[in-house]
């Protein structure tokens, strides 16, 4: 995003301004694709609200969250991996 703004910054300087909903779009199409839910649900958003503030503001919200779910998958995978397991054999004792 800050790549963006500042070539949108250099734009203007050169009296070729750029859209906010050129940039929105430009943000939008280069996400990764583990961004794909948050384009679909930015569509939902009222056409009002569509700033380059608000997206930028959802899209560091989202990537706490995907930090925050990675960090706990990772976590969980810790515990199930370092639980030790062991297996007796119990041999039958014919009495």
């Amino acid at each position: 995003m800050s790549k963006l703004e500042e070539i949108t910054v250099k734009l203007k300087q050169a009296k070729e301004a750029i859209s906010y909903k050129m940039l929105i779009a430009t943000v939008l199409m280069s996400l990764p694709e583990q961004f794909k839910h948050f384009r679909l649900a930015w569509e939902s958003v009222p056409l009002e609200m569509q700033y380059v503030q608000e997206l930028t503001s959802r899209l560091l919200s989202e990537e706490e969250r995907m930090v925050s779910r990675e960090e706990e998958t990772i976590a969980l995978d810790s515990v199930s991996n370092s639980s030790s397991r062991k297996c007796y054999s119990v041999e039958r004792m014919d009495i």
